[in-house]
């Protein structure tokens, strides 16, 4: 068992484990796995700077996009009013790992408490 990128552990079928000679996993192989769990808490080192995604609504699927810190979405309400609540939802997902004129949002410039909703 090694830990695992949520912090649980994670089953490592014994084959894995083991090299040709019988000896186990390398400390070397842990130290990557908790290298990485230590990456996935430390969001700040991740830039996303171009995103391509579909978003699920309940009306209808949309395509959505991040390029250049520029947001477009093909909901309805996006192209009446340049931000949508898939946005909003986005950037509450990926929040610091997005760059700074992607956070913003109308909803914060129209009300600072719907922004924190």
């Amino acid at each position: 068992m090694v830990q695992g990128p949520d912090g649980g552990l994670v089953s490592v079928p014994d084959r894995a484990t083991r090299g040709t000679e019988g000896h186990h996993v390398h400390s070397s192989l842990i130290g990557k796995v908790e290298k990485a769990n230590r990456y996935a808490r430390e969001l700040d080192r991740i830039s996303i700077d171009r995103l391509s995604l579909t978003f699920r609504g309940d009306n209808d699927t949309h395509a959505v996009t991040l390029d250049a810190g520029t947001w477009h979405c093909t909901c309805h309400y996006f192209a009446s009013f340049g931000s949508c609540v898939h946005l909003l939802a986005l950037q509450k997902i990926f929040g610091i790992m997005l760059p700074e004129e992607a956070q913003v949002s109308i909803f914060a410039a129209a009300s600072p408490e719907l922004a924190a909703v």
